[in-house]
């Protein structure tokens, strides 16, 4: 998304507060920057040049969910999540990705099979505690051991 088309969409904002009403956020926080109004002012700032990438911000920006929640409640239809993770990419190009998170994305996507074998192993492992398949400790070394063949005897 380019910056004249975010503009439009920040222009969009009625600041009605329809966003706060179902941002999961704002209900446990009550705090109005994280809030889809907040975060849209806090934007637009930064667009405008009244405002920097600081610390505070680039927390405030990574504090959303992604529910969408407000996107739908918004009579404007503004894409807040699109907005929202158009800002992270241009606060990944300024600031960088920080070293822990740039690690485990590296090492998860790099390796497809790390995040394939977790799924089946904890599908296995409630079928098989619910069936009685694995009950002693000496079990359950087997039975990971011959995941492939074990999870497709277990009851759905």
């Amino acid at each position: 998304m380019d910056n004249k088309t975010i503009k439009e969409y920040l222009n969009r904002c009625s600041k009605c507060g329809g966003c706060q009403a179902v941002c999961p956020l704002y209900g446990e926080t009550h705090s109005e920057p994280l809030v889809a109004r907040g975060k849209l002012f806090l934007m637009k700032n930064y667009l405008d040049g009244n405002l920097e990438l600081s610390p505070k911000m680039m927390e405030l920006m990574s504090l959303c969910l992604l529910c969408k929640a407000c996107t739908v409640q918004c009579p404007n239809r503004i894409p807040v999540d699109e907005l929202v993770l158009s800002i992270r990419r241009e606060i990944a190009h300024q600031k960088g990705i920080p070293f822990v998170k740039k690690n485990v994305f590296h090492h998860l996507l790099q390796n497809n099979g790390r995040l394939t074998w977790q799924p089946n192993l904890l599908i296995f492992t409630s079928r098989a505690a619910c069936s009685g398949l694995c009950v002693k400790p000496i079990s359950w070394v087997y039975c990971l051991a011959n995941l492939p063949e074990k999870k497709n005897c277990c009851p759905e």
